[in-house]
């Protein structure tokens, strides 16, 4: 598994438009260091969102995808993708 120390930013990009059809800059994510279980554990415990959907991207990164999803009361409604490099999570919103 390559981890986020070896995906420069056009790697992160294309990622996030082969494995989600999602044509973005590296400036549109954000990398945290929450874990995939961090995310999942407060998307069943405070998120309201409509689908949640996991999977590995053909290079063998693990995901979690939820859509329609609202974080906290009052803020709009956004599909999250969060993909694991191993020692980070990039995160985006849109």
């Amino acid at each position: 598994m390559k981890t986020i120390n070896e995906l420069n930013n056009e790697q992160v990009e294309a990622l996030f438009e082969e494995e989600f059809l999602i044509g973005l800059t590296i400036d549109d994510v954000v990398f945290t260091h929450e874990t995939l279980d961090h995310f999942k554990d407060a998307a069943g415990k405070h998120w309201k969102f409509e689908t949640k959907t996991e999977g590995v991207t053909s290079g063998g990164l693990a995901w979690v995808a939820y859509t329609k999803t609202q974080t906290r009361k009052g803020e709009p409604r956004e599909d999250l993708h969060v993909v694991d490099l191993g020692t980070r999570r990039a995160t985006y919103r849109g």
